[in-house]
């Protein structure tokens, strides 16, 4: 997601660092549909909190992108994620496509290379995402711990056309079984 833009402003008196909002902030953007649900995964013995978004026009039949995002809900309260979906998808500069943002639970047990953690996902969180959302991709997300588990989720159980997309602040990668098995690139 494009931050916020800094520039630099001179004046008599000094230089002062002008922070512009991000353009899709203001860009229109059509609302879309939000369905809030508890997944129960019996083997973590818990509920996924999950909060599912779509174009409002999306039929439920219609396979679109699905776009995995851990720590969801906070990730969309704190850095408005489904109001970047909703522009980028209004502005034809993000395909149509469909997210689910799952809540964290006890996040540090389960976001810490936990391999039961990445068989439920694989095995039954994301099946089950896929039964109410048909998908053309799957695509994982997060920042941080969230980022760096849903790359362990990918790696102990690659499936197809699955991709990862993992950011941190001076860390970011992509793997893709859809276009070269194990692959891993790092920038940043």
């Amino acid at each position: 997601m494009p931050a916020a833009r800094l520039d630099f402003a001179r004046h008599d008196d000094g230089w002062e660092l002008v922070i512009s909002p991000p353009d899709w902030l203001t860009a229109p953007a059509e609302p879309g549909v939000t369905t809030a649900f508890d997944l129960p995964v019996r083997s973590l013995g818990a509920d996924i909190q999950v909060l599912t978004w779509a174009p409002a026009e999306a039929r439920d039949d219609e396979p679109l992108p699905l776009l995995v995002v851990h720590d969801g809900p906070e990730y969309d309260r704190l850095a408005s994620l489904t109001r970047y979906l909703s522009a980028g998808v209004t502005g034809n500069w993000l395909p149509r496509l469909r997210a689910a943002l799952l809540g964290p639970g006890p996040r540090n047990r389960w976001y810490s290379a936990n391999a039961g953690y990445a068989r439920a996902v694989h095995q039954s969180v994301i099946p089950a995402l896929t039964t109410l959302m048909p998908s053309t991709a799957r695509i994982g997300m997060g920042t941080s711990l969230g980022a760096l588990a849903m790359l362990h989720v990918h790696a102990a159980t690659p499936m197809p056309s699955t991709r990862n997309s993992c950011s941190q602040a001076a860390f970011s990668c992509r793997a893709s079984t859809a276009t070269n098995a194990g692959s891993l690139t790092t920038s940043g």
